[in-house]
């Protein structure tokens, strides 16, 4: 979910055990030259799903070890899910709605989100309350579930050992 620590954390795996690191959001606006809120108001919600799935695929592809931070809703659209689980490590890191709030409230690049840019603080916690209830059956297909407001890099690695995952 937009806001529980996917980028933080995963650039900090990333760095720390010298993988490649890919925030999907990021690449997306890269490769089309465009923001988020501009590629929706231009070409719609369904082509942003599109072109995640398309990189999501890219990704899989590529050689070496990659930590993907997957935009919130991308695991909800076109079977991506299943991509990521057959071919990855999924890790569903699940803060409260209240911490998810507060973070995305305070946050420095909340104008970078189109979906919560102009809601008030009650509109935001609505919104994310009723995202959680829509997803929650995608992103419980994860391999691993982290439910926590305050999740811990170690944590993380514990599970990508657990899964063989090379950390060394």
């Amino acid at each position: 979910m937009t806001g529980s620590g996917k980028t933080t954390l995963g650039k900090e795996i990333a760095r720390k055990y010298n993988y490649h690191f890919v925030d999907m959001d990021e690449e997306i606006v890269a490769n089309e030259g465009k923001s988020i809120e501009q590629i929706f108001d231009l070409s719609g919600e369904l082509h942003f799903r599109q072109l995640e799935t398309e990189l999501l695929r890219s990704i899989i592809n590529k050689d070496g070890n990659w930590i993907v931070s997957t935009g919130g809703g991308t695991p909800c659209f076109n079977q991506n899910m299943s991509i990521i689980n057959e071919n990855g490590i999924s890790i569903w890191i699940d803060p409260s709605a209240q911490a998810l709030t507060n973070r995305l409230w305070h946050s420095d690049n909340k104008e970078n989100r189109p979906m919560i840019k102009n809601k008030t603080k009650h509109e935001l916690a609505e919104f994310i309350n009723i995202k959680l209830l829509e997803r929650s059956q995608f992103y419980s297909q994860a391999k691993h579930q982290l439910h926590s407001d305050d999740i811990k890099l170690e944590e993380i690695v514990d599970l990508l050992v657990i899964e063989g995952f090379n950390i060394d």
